[in-house]
């Protein structure tokens, strides 16, 4: 799994690592949605790109033909704010979704899948 090898080197980070400035990722928080991700994302769709915010948060990232897609992910809260914007139309959708709750991850799984269909 890319997200989990990803998540690994995150581990790594210490505070500071962009140029001075980035909080590093908590390992609790690390551990925390890897556990989450390992149990609830199916490995049949389409993986993110994972990157850390400088407020030591992650962010995940899919891209599609005429969308684009991210979610960050507040460890403390554990909530994902959902932003997918279409690059032709300018349109853009947000929510936010509890991670905690199983039918958060159905319904963000559904998304992906759907997009990766509809894009192919």
């Amino acid at each position: 799994m890319i997200v989990i090898d990803r998540i690994n080197q995150l581990r790594t980070f210490n505070d500071g690592w962009l140029r001075g400035y980035g909080k590093a990722p908590s390992q609790e928080g690390l551990n925390w949605f890897e556990a989450v991700y390992r149990e609830y994302y199916p490995a049949d769709i389409l993986e993110p790109t994972v990157n850390p915010t400088i407020f030591g948060a992650i962010q995940l990232e899919w891209a599609f033909r005429d969308i684009n897609v991210s979610m960050s992910i507040s460890f403390k809260s554990r909530i994902g704010h959902w932003r997918q914007s279409h690059t032709i139309s300018n349109s853009h959708h947000q929510t936010d979704f509890d991670l905690t709750n199983p039918n958060a991850w159905k319904t963000i799984t559904g998304r992906i899948q759907k997009l990766s269909e509809e894009n192919a």
